[in-house]
């Protein structure tokens, strides 16, 4: 009875120490790493009001924002797995599926996807609605987000 009684404690102690890990998440240079509105607002920054952004990223960031059903979001991701690579340790790359998001997208006025959020270091976002090119995204990334680097 008492073994029985330490297995489910065991359980339960892993499956919140799993419950806590998948909460946090970490940049991770040459990816697209997806996360949820909370671990957003963890990473990169937060909708704290109406129109209003607090910033809390330490590196400049681009967040996609796209659904798993959505064919020019598919397009795009590829794009942004390559950027990933080429800017590795320059800039972190965020995913978040509207579908599973939806307060995050509400919140920033997102009504069309793929949508990307370009986030300089300490200031407020820059958004661009629909599908790009890879030479589009990269002057995005040398004028706007490297620019502002500091």
């Amino acid at each position: 009875m008492k073994i029985s009684h330490y297995l489910i404690a065991a359980f339960v102690a892993l499956a919140s120490l799993a419950a806590s890990a998948q909460n946090t998440v970490e940049a991770s240079p040459g990816k697209v790493i997806e996360v949820t509105q909370e671990q957003l607002s963890q990473l990169v920054g937060a909708v704290t009001a109406p129109g209003s952004w607090t910033p809390v990223n330490k590196r400049p960031a681009i967040v996609d924002f796209n659904a798993s059903w959505c064919g020019p979001c598919r397009k795009l991701g590829v794009i942004l797995e390559k950027a990933a690579k080429d800017y590795a340790g320059k800039i972190d790359f965020y995913s978040v599926d509207v579908d599973h998001n939806k307060s995050i997208a509400r919140q920033l006025g997102i009504n069309s996807i793929p949508f990307l959020l370009f986030c300089p270091v300490g200031q407020q976002p820059q958004g661009n609605m629909g599908l790009i090119s890879r030479d589009e995204l990269d002057n995005i990334i040398n004028e706007y987000l490297l620019k502002t680097a500091p």
